[in-house]
């Protein structure tokens, strides 16, 4: 017996909350807890930041830390945020971006931005990052 499916969809998938009760808190209730603390303990260091760099372990190593550059953006004028990350298991010669359209977190889905994400492709600068924990875009092969 030899089978082998592979499935694509034209739909993409939602990049799941993989972290969510380790690095943070897994409940709404319990992160809106933790951000509304670190923010209002955060002094406002700049108004309207055009850009900030955070670090990005988890809450109880650098939450404090991040808040004060989140607390320096200005929501009311703010139209987009770009988020630049490490790779940190697969190898990459270049820049990539993700193919989800949408972030999970326990506060609720981050959108992505589809028509930012067409024009950078179409720059031929970036490649699509590998989609993790999304067990239907997979190549299946079963043999006996």
């Amino acid at each position: 017996l030899s089978l082998s499916l592979s499935l694509s969809f034209s739909v993409m998938p939602t990049r799941r909350a993989t972290h969510a009760g380790s690095w943070y808190e897994g409940s709404a209730k319990s992160l809106d807890g933790d951000l509304s603390r670190l923010l209002g303990a955060a002094t406002q260091t700049a108004a309207n930041a055009k850009a900030i760099i955070s670090p990005h372990a988890g809450l109880v190593y650098c939450g404090a830390t991040g808040a004060y550059g989140f607390k320096s953006i200005n929501p009311a004028t703010t139209r987009r945020i770009i988020v630049l990350g490490p790779s940190h298991r697969t190898y990459l010669s270049g820049c990539a971006i993700s193919k989800c359209t949408k972030f999970e977190t326990p506060l609720y889905d981050l959108v992505g931005d589809e028509e930012a994400v067409k024009q950078l492709h179409s720059s031929g600068m970036f490649v699509d990052f590998p989609v993790r924990n999304f067990s239907l875009l997979v190549f299946w092969s079963l043999r006996n």
